[in-house]
């Protein structure tokens, strides 16, 4: 998938930490109640907040996986990280949750990615 025209609202800046493998967790939730969880490992960039949060607001609904999809290409489009993972709960009473994971080639951490939990 080519990066969809929302790509450009997620605004980064300088990983003033570059050497060390900084987690960074964001939380949104969406208009309609469901509840996005951004966790990543920067490299070079880091991600606004601000950005994230106008990204997801001013995307069409419904938030499915193709969208959520589509968030991980743009991320790693714009942002690069190291390693990255997308949760995105629904807020309906099934409590359906969808989780997207991907990293940079030759990245591997296993020492730091064992203490994180696959779900929350």
């Amino acid at each position: 998938m080519p990066p969809s025209p929302y790509a450009p609202l997620l605004k980064t800046r300088k990983n003033l930490a570059e050497k060390h493998d900084l987690l960074t967790q964001h939380h949104i939730t969406l208009k309609n109640g469901d509840r996005l969880e951004l966790l990543y490992i920067a490299d070079k960039l880091m991600l606004n907040p601000d950005g994230l949060q106008d990204y997801c607001h001013n995307h069409p609904s419904p938030w499915q996986e193709q969208v959520l999809a589509q968030l991980l290409i743009d991320l790693n489009n714009e942002l690069i990280p190291r390693w990255v993972r997308l949760r995105y709960q629904l807020s309906d009473p099934t409590q359906t949750t969808f989780l997207l994971e991907d990293r940079q080639p030759g990245w591997n951490r296993p020492d730091v990615l064992a203490r994180l939990p696959l779900l929350s």
